[in-house]
């Protein structure tokens, strides 16, 4: 998880491993997303707590939507993670592959960045 807990004040990076379960046009079950145009179901994305037992992780639930492409259903997932951040802070959310930065893309921005 971010927010700031790396003690240095530079930026945390935070990678997610997603599983799916894809299918085909048919609805056949397919091995995987093809670059993001099967369309899938999230695995364990969603869950339900267990009242009793709110320290333990939530039951998971089938993902209740449609399947969907995954080009379409990523979106979701950022959305869903960025909840998990504080509102005050910035988040930068990378959609892409190889990305490199010469400078912080941050610096024009002012104030509201800052640690964590």
């Amino acid at each position: 998880e971010g927010g700031g807990s790396g003690g240095g004040g530079g930026p945390n990076v935070v990678v997610y491993a997603v599983e799916w379960n894809c299918f085909d046009r048919k609805g056949a079950a397919a091995k995987d997303a093809k670059e993001g145009m099967s369309h899938c179901k999230h695995v364990g994305l969603y869950g339900l707590p267990d009242p009793n037992s709110p320290d333990e992780a939530p039951a998971a639930l089938e993902d209740p939507r449609d399947a969907r492409p995954v080009a379409t259903a990523r979106y979701e997932l950022y959305w869903t993670w960025s909840l998990r951040y504080e509102d005050e802070r910035w988040l930068m959310l990378l959609d892409s592959r190889d990305a490199y930065y010469q400078s912080d893309p941050f610096a024009s921005l002012g104030g509201g960045g800052g640690e964590g």
